[in-house]
């Protein structure tokens, strides 16, 4: 029986997800993207939400035009989930 309030041991340099580059430039790319490159993102989010005052509401709403496939995208929603807003 497992506890569900213990958490794995992430190493912060292993890889958390996979994302496709469009290939503007050249040929498509999977680039491997660590737990530290995915949190310094997040932590630049949060960090413009609160130098600029953004709080969202249970009436607000996030409205999303670039793809989940962004890494971008993916990461202003965990954003929004980690604070219990809405989407």
């Amino acid at each position: 029986q497992s506890d569900v309030r213990s958490r794995p041991k992430i190493d912060p340099e292993s890889i958390a997800t996979f994302i496709l580059t469009s290939g503007t430039t050249g040929e498509p790319k999977i680039a491997m993207l660590s737990h530290t490159n995915l949190l310094a993102t997040l932590k630049g989010i949060i960090d413009r939400r609160q130098r600029t005052k953004i709080e969202a509401q249970p009436s607000s709403r996030h409205c999303s035009f670039l793809p989940m496939a962004h890494l971008y995208e993916r990461l202003v929603l965990l954003n929004y989930f980690l604070h219990g807003d809405y989407t």
